[in-house]
């Protein structure tokens, strides 16, 4: 996942204050970008902390997703400022998915960890170390949006709209 702030230059107004502004935007969007950013982690850590809490465990997904993020930086070429995730489920998480059939596609089966597996589940997998279980496929239930950038985003709205107070 990627945000992309974009500066458009193509028609700059020459006046002297449109100069100013065109000479100092990069400047001026490298503020806005760090505050939806770290809006953004501030407000997903949060949620991490909130769901690792629900789940009785001392770190959640949201955690790892948090972890992957990559800061603020300029891309000249598309003149624009980034930030984004590098996480396979932060697009997932953050706009959620509904629910769905997993299927192993690069093997026979999934295997994953299950610690908090029902015990008819834990029976069938009991020859196997710790909480390792096998399926061919398995129900979804899906994942709330967590919604984190774009929360960060309306933060930041919020606060050009009101001034910055």
């Amino acid at each position: 996942m990627r945000v992309e702030v974009t500066i458009d230059d193509k028609n700059a107004n020459t006046s002297s204050l449109s100069d100013e502004l065109k000479h100092r935007q990069k400047d001026l969007l490298e503020d806005v970008i760090n505050y939806w950013y770290n809006d953004s982690q501030e407000k997903l850590l949060r949620r991490a902390n909130d769901r690792a809490g629900r789940q009785g465990t001392e770190e959640s997904g949201l955690h790892r997703i948090a972890a992957s993020a990559v800061e603020p930086y300029w891309d000249e070429e598309s003149r624009s400022w980034n930030f984004g995730y590098n996480h396979v489920g932060a697009i997932h998480n953050e706009f959620g998915a509904e629910p769905h059939e997993i299927s192993a596609s690069k093997s026979d089966v999934l295997a994953f960890e299950w610690p908090d597996a029902p015990k008819k589940v834990k029976e069938q997998f009991s020859h196997t170390e710790g909480d390792l279980v096998f399926f061919q496929s398995v129900d979804h239930p899906g994942i709330p949006a967590v919604s984190w950038v774009r929360d960060g985003r309306d933060s930041l709205r919020n606060k050009l709209n009101s001034g910055g107070e």
